[in-house]
């Protein structure tokens, strides 16, 4: 595992920010971890990695989100184990919809699935405009272009700070 000066630290395909050290590399186990403290996770699934570190950094930035955990990965397949591996946690996904292992409508509805109450919140997110049916079709809670535009940006940000303040 590697630490960049961004804070960002890096394994094989999976991407974090780390703020105040609560994630860290287990040895014994050979896994990525989170710091148990942290009940709200804020999960990105985007394999643009360059766009996707643009939404991690815009969100810490948030301070509502003080109390919350952001992890990003680019495998939705990864997003899908780390999700599973902690049961106990609440989670607000935003995901992009096109990615090679699995689509992120596939991702909304396995953690549905296997979640349940637990994904408190899901936002899809595309290039294409016409996913919006998509997003509706899988019961996202909404629909963020790429780019996103002010007035969806805006939508985003409140969805995110409920899901932080509740």
């Amino acid at each position: 595992m590697t630490r960049t000066d961004a804070g960002l630290t890096r394994t094989s395909k999976f991407v974090t920010f780390v703020r105040r050290s609560h994630v860290y590399y287990n040895k014994t186990l050979n896994r990525l971890q989170v710091n148990m403290n942290r009940n709200k996770t804020i999960l990105i699934v985007d394999d643009h990695a360059i766009l996707a570190r643009a939404y991690v950094r815009r969100i810490n930035a948030m301070k509502f989100i003080e109390g919350c955990s952001v992890l990003l990965t680019e495998d939705p397949k990864e997003a899908l184990v780390i999700a599973l591996a902690q049961p106990h946690k609440l989670f607000f996904l935003l995901t992009d919809t096109d990615m090679p292992r699995m689509t992120g409508a596939e991702l909304i509805r396995d953690l549905r699935l296997h979640l349940g109450g637990q994904l408190k919140r899901a936002v899809l997110m595309s290039g294409d405009p016409g996913n919006r049916i998509l997003a509706a079709k899988v019961q996202a809670d909404m629909f963020l272009g790429k780019p996103p535009e002010e007035a969806d940006w805006e939508a985003f940000v409140h969805l995110l700070e409920e899901f932080a303040s509740a």
